[in-house]
């Protein structure tokens, strides 16, 4: 009987392991977003890594071209670094004297 018991609570052993699994998953994408945020290369390009096939995968589901599934996912993954560069350089300009102007 005792074995009974063991293979009852298995289950529950096998989900709480597995929810805990998850919960690291997401305290890991959320240190690798707010290192993203603060400019980190590293971090963008593992956020890339982990979701550049799901986000391919929905566009193309949606528009059915690879060339524009490709050219979408592209600026998708591009927008926020083009933006993270924008905010850098107007914080810390290049060049003395040099501004960025409030219409672009």
């Amino acid at each position: 009987m005792a074995s009974g018991s063991l293979e009852a609570t298995a289950p529950s052993d096998d989900k709480s392991a597995a929810e805990e699994q998850v919960r690291q998953a997401r305290e890991e994408e959320r240190r690798l977003v707010q290192s993203a945020i603060a400019h980190d290369a590293v971090a963008f390009a593992a956020l890339y890594d982990l979701h550049v096939v799901r986000v391919y995968r929905h566009i193309y589901y949606l528009v059915h071209d690879v060339k524009q599934t490709e050219d979408l996912t592209a600026q998708i993954f591009l927008k926020p670094g083009r933006r993270s560069l924008a905010i850098r350089n107007a914080e810390r300009p290049s060049l003395p004297g040099s501004c960025v102007s409030p219409t672009t």
